[in-house]
Order: structure tokens, then sequence, then C-alpha cells
């Protein structure tokens, strides 16, 4: 059986725990890891099989493009079609994927049967309908996050699906698009439209803060039960080590204090990160968040990369915006957020955090007309100081 994940390199003690638990149970499988800001020949010594970005089918200078206008978790989903193409083709056979952040308690070879027959296989967040009150997460954050919970996926083959999402992908997986998409999850609640698939309804699977609530965890010896039934991968989305009280820093529905049997899971996984090297690696920079010159570059200014890269696209023409990774482009990529934005009295950078600050757009409607010099004020006194600004771009 084949298993594939994707980390950074500051989260490799994930995928260790992760792999350390798939072979547990997966003698004779699998297991690749993409660290996607890593070099080749750079991971040595792992028990898994280590990809880099160049172990894909897209050009460099398209990885970069996707790196720029992308934060570290963005396009760790956004590369998923590109792995699973890869891991399919070289396999000929089903290859499963798992979130860095899971481990696996059980065998899932019959997971590997079913993408066989099926082609596709999911898992929806919610098993049961979800408690209407004001805990998080609620059912309008699972619909703006995805009816299925992309943390696991299972293909028998490329098929249709693997084209049609890296299309979508490449430039429409956002972290903070509200309503209209979320990274790679929302795009999948189209696949039973259009694609044979199967849904996974076993309760031991893909356990997490979103769905553990309507979910009673026990123990059972040395594992772990679910509704009476064995656990067999918990996603520990939103867990840190830090705060080992804490089931994720994304809800307030179930309390580790209530639940002793959770705790006991929460913290052996904690204890086994530790052990995978957790706080020696956390402190280990992500190569793609700053510039070659040393630039930090926040969500604003990958916005505003997008933007531009969007409007060469749809122009058929060399995009413009310089490559910040070069190390000839760390400084041009700033001078190009400071620009004049096409059409504005204003720079690219502070066009794109109007156009993401509705309290902005309120204050100063109109940046073709007088409100650019008070808009320009204001970040000079004020906005320069504020969180998720970067003076650097002003």
């Amino acid at each position: 059986m084949n298993l594939c994940t994707i980390a950074t390199r500051n989260y490799l003690p994930l995928a260790r725990v992760l792999t350390a638990s798939w072979f547990e149970h997966h003698a004779d499988g699998h297991m690749d890891v993409l660290v996607l800001d890593a070099e080749p020949g750079e991971i040595t010594g792992e028990a898994f099989e280590v990809m880099t970005p160049e172990d894909l089918t897209m050009s460099s200078s398209e990885f970069r493009r996707m790196a720029m206008i992308y934060d570290a978790f963005e396009l760790s989903t956004a590369l998923k079609p590109w792995v699973l193409e890869v891991l399919l083709d070289r396999e000929d056979a089903p290859v499963t994927y798992l979130d860095a952040d899971i481990e696996v308690f059980a065998p899932l070879d019959d997971i590997d049967v079913l993408a066989r027959e099926a082609g596709i296989v999911l898992t929806p967040h919610l098993l049961v309908p979800m408690t209407r009150d004001n805990a998080l997460p609620s059912e309008g954050s699972i619909l703006q996050a995805g009816v299925y919970n992309l943390g696991f996926l299972a293909l028998g083959s490329a098929g249709e699906l693997i084209p049609w999402w890296q299309a979508r992908l490449r430039r429409d997986c956002l972290g903070d698009a509200g309503d209209d998409a979320f990274v790679d999850q929302r795009w999948i609640d189209f696949v039973p439209g259009l694609w044979d698939h199967a849904i996974l309804r076993d309760v031991g699977c893909n356990v997490a803060y979103w769905n553990v609530d309507r979910r009673k965890v026990s123990v059972a010896g040395d594992g772990y039960l679910v509704d009476g039934h064995p656990l067999r991968f918990f996603h520990f989305s939103g867990f840190a080590p830090e705060t080992p009280t804490e089931l994720s820093r994304y809800q307030t529905r179930t309390k580790l204090d209530d639940e002793p049997a959770l705790f006991h899971l929460c913290d052996g996984y904690a204890r086994r990160l530790i052990a995978a090297g957790y706080r020696d690696m956390r402190s280990v920079p992500y190569r793609y968040g700053a510039t070659a010159t040393g630039t930090t570059i926040d969500t604003t200014a990958r916005r505003a990369a997008r933007i531009s890269l969007l409007a060469a696209e749809s122009r058929g023409v060399e995009p413009s915006v310089p490559d910040p990774f070069d190390v000839d482009g760390g400084d041009a990529f700033v001078e190009y957020m400071r620009s004049p934005a096409p059409g504005s009295r204003v720079s690219r950078y502070m066009v794109t955090l109007w156009e993401r600050r509705p309290d902005l757009q309120r204050a100063f409607p109109d940046l073709t007309g007088d409100d650019a010099k008070g808009y320009e004020a204001w970040v000079d006194v004020e906005g320069r100081h504020q969180d998720g600004v970067s003076a650097e771009f002003l």
C-alpha cells in the first residue's frame, strides 16, 4: 500500500511520526514525503522516500510562481495533485494521501481495495448532524471549508480528476477567500457530481476536532476505540505540544479535561513529536517565506503578485512581477510592490491591502481621486505600524 504526505522542513517531525505509525501497520507499504522547501539531496537518513519540487511534473519557474503567490499552508495543499500524479504513474497502483499531522492506529488496506474499485475515496467532515450552538467549528465554518476533509484522499488512478484539480490549484488555492473557496478542499465538493467515487463512512477514520464531539474515544488495551470501533487514523489538526491540554486551536467544542481517553491520545502524540525532533525543527525557516535578499513576503504582497500574474496570463504575455527567490530578484520584487498599480495613484501593495480591508474601502472609497492622498497619509502615520502590514513594501 502506498502512502504520501507533504511537509515543510520544520514539519518533518510530524512526517516522521506519521511514517512510523504507517509502517507499524503496513510493514510492506511505501511512504513518500514531498518536502516542499527542500533542495535535492538536502534531506537524508529518513525512513520515508524524500521528494522535492524537482520531482514534480511542473517546471521550476511555475513552482516558484506558486511559491510566490501562496504561503506555506496554501502551497502544501496546492501541490497535492502533482504529488499524486507522480506516484500514481510510478506505482501503477492506488495511492493514499494523509496530512502530516495524522497518526495511523490500524491497518488501512481495505481503503486500497476501495480506491481500486471506486477510483476516488473521500471522507466527509461530518457523519452525523452537528449541534447548532455557539461553539466552534460551526455548520457555517464547515460549509466554508468544504464538505470533505482533504487531510485524507485515496485515488485508484489519476483519471480526469488530477488535471482538472491542477488547473484550479495553480492560481486558486487560497486560504482566505471566504465563501468562494478554501485551499484545495472546496474544489472537491464538485467530485460527487462529476466522477464515480466512494464516501468512507468509518467512524474510526479521520477523527479530528471537527467531529470528535460526536464520536466517543475510549482506551482499549494498547489502542483506542471510537464508538466501539477501532480508531484507524486521528487527525491532530491545530494541536500543538506546547499546549498539550488543548485539542486544537481551531475549536471550542471539546475540552481534553473532560475526555481522559482523548487526553491520553493527544499526550502520546505530543511525546512522539518531541522525540522526533519537534522542538529543534520548529525554528527551521520556511525557504519561501522571504525574498532572496531577506524581506519577509506577507500575504498582501503574495496577493498583489497573484493579481499581476493573473493579469499577464489573461493577456497571454510574460508576467512582469520579478521572481523574489532569484538572487537578482529580491530587491526588484520589493520595488515592484512599491510601484504604482495600473489605473491607481497608489502602489500595487497599497491597492491590494485596500482590497483586503473593508474598513479601508469605507474610509477611502476612491483611490483614483482625492481619497488616494488621504489613504497614503493613513498608511504613513498608522498603517505601517498595524499587524499584517509590512513597512518594507510601503
